[in-house]
C-alpha cells in the first residue's frame, strides 16, 4: 500500500489522482488531502509516513508559510518521501520536483505513478478504490461494488449521492476497497481532466497582460525539460504591449470572449509558437520592421477558435477525420480561415499579421491542412516552421508524456520546401546553441 499527502485546495485534483493512481495493479493507494495551511500543519505533526506529498500552487491561506515549510522539513531531510508539487516554493531545489501549474495532469499524475513504482496490467473488468475516497465525491460519477468471494455485488449506483454514514458502514467492516467498472472509471479520469485543464489557463478577462506573461513562463518551461535555456523571454512579453493595443482596437465585442474560450494546449502551442519565432527572427537577422510584433501577435489569433487540446493537435486532414463531433471538426478545418475573417472585420490592418494566420496550415486560403509548408512570404515560412514544430512537440510531451526533439526534427523535415530550408537550419542552430 502506498500513502500520499496532497497539500492542495484543488479538489478535482484529489479525484483524479485516487482515480488514476489506483488504476495500478494491486495498488490501493491511500490519498489524504489538506485544503488549508493550518490544516496540513496539524497533519505533518503528526510525522505519519507518507510515500510522496505533493504541495500545490492552491491551498488555503490560513496560517504561516513558513510553519509549513518547517513541518515539511522532516519529510525532505529524512529522505525517504518524494516531495513535488507545483508550489513556486520548490522551484530550482534539488530535494523537490516542480511542475508548472500549467502542466498537463496527465503528466502530473504520469510521474506520481512512475515515482511510487506502480505499474499496470490487465486485471479485468473492474479497478479497486479504497473506500475511504468515496468522501471525495459528492455525486458518484460511476457504479460501486464490493467483491464476495468470485463476484461483484453492487452497492451504490451512478449519481447516487453517499451520507457519511453510507461510507462509513464499510469502513467499519474493514473493507478496504471499493470496485469500480474500469470504463466508467476512465470516463470520470477524462472528465476530471478536461476540468483540471480548464482551471489551469490564465483567465483573459481578468488580467490578459498576467496571463500572456504566464503562457509564455510554461512556454520557457517546457523547452527547460529539454535542456534549452530561455534566455529573452522578455522579448516575447514586451510585444503583448501591441497585443493589448490590437485587442482595445477591436470594434468587435466578442473578442474577449473569444479569447477567454482558450484552454489548455491551445494555449501552451501559441506560447511556443511565439517564442521559438521571436529566436528564429533574431538569429536570421532579417531586420523586418514590425516583423516580432507580428509573429506575436499571429501566435495568439492563430487559435483563436480552438476549445480543445485534441484540436490543437490536428495537423493533417487524416487527423482532421479524428474529431468526433462534426461541428467541431469543419471548425479545426476553417479556423484559419474564421479568423482572418474575423481580424479584418474587426479593423486590423496588419496586412502580415492576417497573412501568417491565414497561412498558418500552408497557403490554403484558410480552410484545411497542407502537407507541405506553403508561403506566399519568407515571414510566413517562418511561422509555419515554428507552429509546426510547436505542434509536433507538445505531441510528444503532453500526449506520450516524453520529448523528442530528433522525432520532431525529423518529422518537420519532411514538410519543409527548398525555400524553408535555411529556416529549418536556423531552427536547428537555436535548439543546439540553447542547449544546456
Amino acid at each position: 500500500m502506498s500513502k500520499v499527502l496532497l497539500l492542495t485546495s484543488a479538489d478535482e485534483l484529489a479525484q483524479y489522482a485516487d482515480l488514476c493512481l489506483n488504476q495500478a495493479t494491486n495498488a490501493n493507494v491511500v490519498v489524504t488531502t489538506c485544503r488549508s495551511i493550518k490544516q496540513s500543519c496539524e497533519l505533518l505533526e503528526e510525522q505519519a509516513k507518507y510515500n510522496l506529498i505533493f504541495l500545490g500552487h492552491k491551498i488555503e491561506q490560513d496560517g504561516d508559510k513558513k510553519a509549513l515549510s518547517q513541518c515539511l522539513l522532516p519529510y525532505i531531510n529524512g529522505g525517504e518521501t518524494i516531495i513535488c508539487g507545483t508550489n513556486k516554493a520548490f522551484q530550482g531545489k534539488e530535494w523537490a520536483k516542480y511542475y508548472h501549474y500549467m502542466e498537463s495532469p496527465q503528466k502530473l499524475l504520469a510521474n506520481m505513478f512512475e515515482e511510487l513504482s506502480l505499474s499496470t496490467e490487465d486485471a479485468g473488468e473492474y479497478v479497486s478504490m479504497p473506500v475511504p475516497s468515496l468522501h471525495r465525491f459528492k455525486t458518484l460519477p460511476f457504479d460501486c461494488y464490493i467483491k464476495m468471494r468470485d463476484k461483484y455485488l453492487k452497492v451504490y449506483s451512478m449519481g447516487d449521492s453517499l451520507e457519511e454514514a453510507d461510507i462509513s458502514k464499510y469502513a467499519d467492516k474493514n473493507l478496504e476497497c471499493i470496485y469500480l467498472v474500469k470504463e466508467q472509471a476512465q470516463s470520470a479520469l477524462e472528465k476530471l481532466y478536461t476540468k483540471l485543464v480548464s482551471q489551469n489557463v490564465p483567465s483573459h478577462s481578468e488580467n490578459p497582460e498576467e496571463a500572456a506573461a504566464e503562457s509564455v513562463d510554461y512556454a520557457s518551461y517546457l523547452l527547460e525539460q529539454v535542456g534549452i535555456q530561455v534566455k529573452n523571454g522578455e522579448q516575447i512579453k514586451a510585444s503583448f504591449d501591441e497585443y493589448m493595443k490590437l485587442i482595445k482596437k477591436s470594434r468587435k465585442a466578442s473578442l474577449k470572449e473569444l479569447l477567454d474560450q482558450k484552454q489548455g494546449l491551445v494555449y501552451k502551442h501559441s506560447s511556443l509558437t511565439a517564442l521559438l519565432s521571436s529566436y528564429l527572427l533574431e538569429d536570421l537577422d532579417w531586420n523586418l520592421q514590425g516583423g516580432d510584433e507580428s509573429l506575436a501577435l499571429a501566435s495568439y489569433f492563430q487559435n483563436m477558435y480552438l476549445t480543445a487540446d485534441e484540436e490543437i493537435l490536428v495537423s493533417t486532414d487524416a487527423e482532421l477525420a479524428t474529431i468526433k463531433k462534426e461541428d467541431r471538426r469543419e471548425v479545426v478545418r476553417t479556423h484559419a480561415k474564421i479568423a482572418e475573417t474575423f481580424l479584418v472585420e474587426s479593423g486590423v490592418d496588419n496586412v502580415e499579421l492576417i497573412r501568417l494566420v491565414m497561412e498558418q496550415h500552408g497557403n490554403l486560403r484558410g480552410i484545411g491542412f497542407s502537407e507541405k509548408i506553403m508561403c506566399t512570404s519568407k515571414l510566413s515560412g517562418l511561422f509555419q516552421v515554428a507552429s509546426r514544430f510547436a505542434v509536433l512537440f507538445l505531441k510528444e510531451y503532453e500526449v506520450n508524456h516524453e520529448p523528442n526533439l530528433k522525432k520532431n526534427l525529423t518529422e518537420l523535415k519532411n514538410a519543409v520546401t527548398p525555400k524553408e530550408e535555411k529556416i529549418f537550419g536556423c531552427l536547428q542552430d537555436v535548439l543546439i546553441i540553447l542547449q544546456v
